[in-house]
């Protein structure tokens, strides 16, 4: 008796994925209401705080900060992960027990 025919498995790993034309992140970055914006007058490319690091709300700003990783803008993508990352880096502490949770 021949072994019955098995599909082969698909993940969906290799599919093509649509990517939001427009996030949440780059609705507010568009509209200017991040307390970043980018700064190449060094001559490189960084980011600007507009205030304090130390007084922004984390945990609110860097859920929006990380949606803002699959933006199809490369411009928006930087300043996504660069403003990621210092907010991770200066505020390391005090993200922490937000994670336990």
């Amino acid at each position: 008796k021949p072994p019955p025919s098995v599909a082969p498995p698909v993940a969906g790993g290799l599919l093509p994925v649509a990517l939001p034309s427009s996030s949440a992140f780059g609705e507010a970055l568009d509209a200017a209401s991040l307390p970043v914006r980018a700064d190449s007058s060094r001559g490189t490319h960084g980011i600007e705080w507009l205030r304090p690091i130390e007084s922004v709300d984390a945990a609110v700003l860097l859920p929006l900060l990380l949606s803002g990783l699959l933006e199809d803008s490369a411009h928006r993508r930087f300043v996504a992960v660069q403003t990621s990352l210092e907010l991770i880096t200066a505020r390391a502490l005090s993200l922490l027990p937000a994670a336990a949770e």
